[in-house]
């Protein structure tokens, strides 16, 4: 597989990524998906098939949901500082006010990268998985 493949979607949270990772692995495990994890210069990644079959057909054609509409699914982790500026367009779902610039300045935030098959727009497993990551750092305790 020489091409990229895969949708990715960012968060960030002040969630801690062990605690993430094991609800993720938790919930990904009621669905019936086995995980590999990796760990590589403080980052760390988890990816999620359901048999030898998936995990195959994701090494030859990349992220895809070629079996029975599902697929291969990665997340992947690591500690960061944020230094940055971003547009306000929604805040506390209020949305009828013009976008503002606000600068966020965190010493330690957790970064998380979703890689999924395709848009939640466009693929309801996809969506599944984009919520399935949301669900666990909402409801992971600090």
């Amino acid at each position: 597989m020489s091409e990229w493949t895969g949708t990715l979607y960012y968060f960030y949270s002040n969630k801690q990524i062990s605690a993430v990772f094991n609800t993720l692995k938790t919930q990904a495990m009621k669905m019936g998906y086995q995980f590999d994890y990796h760990e590589y210069n403080l980052e760390y990644s988890l990816l999620f098939y359901t048999n030898a079959a998936m995990l195959k057909d994701h090494m030859d054609n990349g992220y895809n949901t070629a079996i029975n509409g599902e697929g291969c699914f990665g997340v992947e982790a690591k500690k960061v500082k944020l230094d940055g500026k971003a547009s306000l367009f929604e805040f506390e779902q209020d949305t009828d006010f013009q976008p503002y610039d606000i600068n966020l300045m965190f010493d330690q935030v957790f970064y998380y990268r979703l890689v999924i098959p395709d848009s939640i727009d466009d693929c309801r497993f996809s969506a599944k998985v984009y919520q399935l990551l949301q669900d666990a750092i909402r409801n992971t305790a600090e």
